[in-house]
């Protein structure tokens, strides 16, 4: 068997699939110039890989994808202890621990955890399974746990990559960084050869794939009245605020003069 074509075939599938279970949202549809994330940056598109559990057929489909791909590109031995961290990477694990034989080790924002004993660890390989990797930023939290247990997470499968910060973190970390969904230009070509996104949004997909704080700083700049929304919903203030800080430093501070203002408290002040 071709292993690079399995890899392919099992991306496409789980593409497909998670178009299937709408798994994305594109601010073509939505009818927005861009969406903020919880990383305090703003993107052209939404995805959340836990849809693929509203139904039962997609879940299957989905949980049997990464059970080939352990199966083909995952050491058995590292295979033999899953760690999953809170909350939306415990139904993938669970599953596949399940399928697997292996032991479970969950993991809690509050550094706690719950499964296999901690001295059970003791010079382990693990393999952690996750729902998505974007900054990286969970990744370092879950690798820092296994490693104060005495054991070490040798590879991470994700069930869907945004291919941004997080990519270079499990390099800094050492860890082997596996993928059912790469979002990449190869990704967005397919949706776009199968007519889920037009030729406009796929030009944006890829412009922010190929330099995220550049389109960013374009979009932030062109469309700045979202983000002043934001700063005065008292449920997204911070996030708006982190957005605000963040593009304001990007560009210079252009995104204050555009906005009219020397920080973002006048914005606070002037609600």
């Amino acid at each position: 068997m071709d292993l690079e074509v399995l890899k392919k075939d099992l991306k496409l599938s789980q593409l497909q699939n998670l178009v299937n279970s709408g798994g994305f949202k594109f601010t073509e549809q939505a009818n927005k110039p861009w969406f903020d994330y919880t990383s305090n940056w703003i993107g052209p598109y939404y995805v959340q890989s836990m849809d693929v559990f509203k139904r039962e057929v997609d879940r299957n489909i989905a949980i049997n994808s990464m059970k080939m791909y352990i199966d083909y590109f995952i050491d058995e031995a590292v295979a033999k202890i899953i760690s999953s961290g809170e909350t939306r990477d415990w139904p993938f694990g669970f599953i596949l621990a399940d399928r697997l034989k292996s032991d479970m080790k969950m993991l809690y924002k509050d550094g706690s955890s719950f499964g296999i004993p901690d001295i059970q660890l003791q010079g382990k390989t693990i393999l952690h399974v996750a729902d998505l990797n974007n900054e990286g930023t969970s990744v370092k939290k879950w690798s820092t746990m296994i490693q104060k247990a005495g054991a070490q997470i040798t590879d991470i499968l994700f069930y869907v990559d945004r291919m941004e910060d997080g990519v270079d973190v499990c390099k800094e970390l050492g860890i082997n960084r596996h993928a059912i969904i790469e979002l990449d230009e190869e990704a967005w070509q397919y949706l776009l050869e199968r007519n889920y996104i037009s030729p406009k949004m796929y030009q944006e997909l890829v412009e922010y794939w190929k330099d995220r704080k550049a389109w960013g700083c374009k979009k932030i700049l062109e469309f700045p009245d979202p983000l002043v929304d934001l700063i005065r919903n008292e449920k997204k203030r911070d996030r708006g605020i982190g957005i605000f800080n963040n593009y304001n430093q990007l560009t210079n501070s252009e995104l204050a003069k555009k906005l009219d203002v020397n920080d973002v408290g006048e914005l606070l002040h002037n609600e």
